[in-house]
């Protein structure tokens, strides 16, 4: 066989790689549902929005009462209820949310449409709103003694505040003032967290309240909102029938725990009074700068320790985080971040690692 034949054999051979590659990549894009769908931010009269909604794919407790989440390790029983409407597909679940809301959430898995009245002619609903599960390992309440409710309701009003922006930018009204409807309360003894707010419109009042179901390597987050003509449901009564609603798989609840099991530097405290989600770092507190780089034969840091670096710094999503606040953010190349937190370890080797990184981003101040 001569150079020429095996050289045509050889193009053929890539040729028949990249084409299944393509034909991989082509099914798998046609199986991965339309998570980051591209949100329809145009203005609608609230006609054409409900006859869009109208047109979702929506399921109902009396014919698929039960809803399984795997990733939770639980399932939503929906039997307790007269009548629940909902939506399990997530573009229309995340559409639905900016429509009521004006703002963008990407952490809602489900929306229920739910009727409380067993009154047939009664079409009182209230909309629950159920995030993605957060597996962040099992939720300590031991500091809850530390909850200052005044303290939460102002930090919700400053993140309020920010919000309201984006708010009227989308058509929506920004609120005016908040107050404690129900203050937050932590039950101990089955890992349920609950308060409620009153949310004040520029003509309307809302009630938003937030329930957070503990388990044992996590929590669920579900937030219910309603208005004055529905007031009446917002009780512990109720709250306690969608708490009651939410069952984790046996061996999974909070109640669960045991000695051994991961334990989330989150705490019960800081789910009401954290206006940031837990930042994930899977890095050692005490890792120091000559840990990862050697100050003597000045070694490179490893392909390891370059992901740890770049982790860290995305996980605080430093970058967004400043430039929304009108900060100045670190947008220099990622071989840039890498060479100047290595300089820096290699000038100060006995120094914290999370430290040397936080110094490179926005100096020692």
């Amino acid at each position: 066989m001569n150079f020429f034949n095996v050289q045509i054999i050889l193009i053929l051979i890539k040729f028949v790689i990249m084409f299944k590659l393509i034909s991989i990549l082509l099914t798998l894009i046609h199986l991965i549902p339309l998570a980051h769908a591209e949100l329809d931010k145009n203005l609608y009269t609230s006609e054409e929005m409900w006859e869009k909604i109208s047109n979702f794919d929506w399921k109902n407790s009396n014919d698929e009462p039960i809803i399984e989440d795997n990733d939770a390790n639980a399932y939503i029983d929906l039997r307790s209820f007269p009548f629940v409407s909902y939506l399990l597909n997530t573009s229309e679940v995340q559409q639905f949310r900016f429509w009521m809301n004006g703002i963008e959430n990407k952490n809602t898995k489900y929306v229920f449409i739910l009727y409380p009245s067993n009154d047939p002619d009664n079409d009182d609903a209230i909309t629950v709103y159920i995030d993605k599960y957060d597996d962040i390992g099992y939720v300590d309440g031991t500091d809850w003694v530390n909850v200052n409710p005044a303290e939460v309701l102002a930090d919700q009003w400053e993140k309020e505040q920010k919000l309201n922006k984006e708010k009227i930018e989308n058509g929506k009204e920004p609120t005016t003032k908040i107050e404690w409807f129900i203050e937050p309360t932590f039950v101990s003894s089955k890992g349920y967290i609950y308060e409620s707010t009153k949310i004040y419109k520029e003509t309307r009042v809302i009630y938003n309240t937030w329930i957070y179901i503990l388990g044992r390597d996590g929590y669920q987050f579900i937030n219910l909102v309603t208005d004055e003509n529905r007031l009446k449901y917002i009780n512990e009564e109720f709250i306690n029938q969608i708490l009651e609603s939410y069952v984790f798989q046996e061996g999974k609840s909070y109640t669960d725990f045991q000695e051994g099991d991961e334990v989330s530097s989150t705490s019960a405290a800081d789910l009401v009074t954290k206006q940031e989600p837990e930042l994930k770092i899977y890095i050692p507190e005490d890792t120091l700068c000559v840990d990862v780089i050697n100050s003597v034969n000045k070694t490179e840091f490893s392909e390891r320790d370059k992901l740890i670096i770049l982790g860290v710094v995305s996980g605080f999503n430093i970058y967004d985080y400043f430039i929304s606040e009108g900060y100045v953010g670190y947008n220099s190349p990622k071989e840039k971040l890498l060479n100047d937190v290595k300089d820096h370890c290699l000038t100060n080797p006995g120094e914290s690692l999370m430290l040397a990184i936080v110094k490179v981003l926005f100096g020692d101040s």
